[in-house]
């Protein structure tokens, strides 16, 4: 009977950790400094500022724009509210000018190569 208790106790703890593991875990996002503008790699969705609240969108409002080559930093963030940083991203990256580093290009180009995949398999 104890070690049923305890395998049942080990079993809850378990479960208890893997919540609060799959909680806290980190997001990857590119941050436009230009724009103040967050984009969610694995949500596909923008994370700006509009109105005086934060909100998240597939397209960004007509009043917010990114310039096709506006330099752009990756940021990681444990959750989705990444606006909580934003201060401090703003004082991080108010004089960035880089253009996106080799891991950027490389997840980008595989992205677009999984749209790709994802398109002919849907045809």
């Amino acid at each position: 009977m104890k070690k049923l208790a305890v395998a049942f106790l080990g079993m809850i703890m378990l479960s208890l950790f893997t919540i609060s593991e799959a909680s806290a875990q980190t997001r990857t996002y590119w941050y436009y400094p230009s724009s103040n503008v967050y984009y969610d790699i694995a949500a596909k969705q923008y994370v700006f500022y509009n109105a005086g609240t934060w909100s998240n969108a597939g397209t960004l409002p007509s009043g917010i724009v990114i310039e096709k080559e506006a330099p752009r930093v990756t940021v990681y963030h444990a959750g989705n509210d990444v606006w909580a940083d934003n201060a401090g991203h703003v004082m991080k990256y108010k004089n960035y000018k880089g253009k996106q580093d080799k891991a950027d290009k490389k997840l980008e180009k595989a992205e677009k190569k999984l749209e790709k995949a994802e398109k002919k398999s849907d045809n």
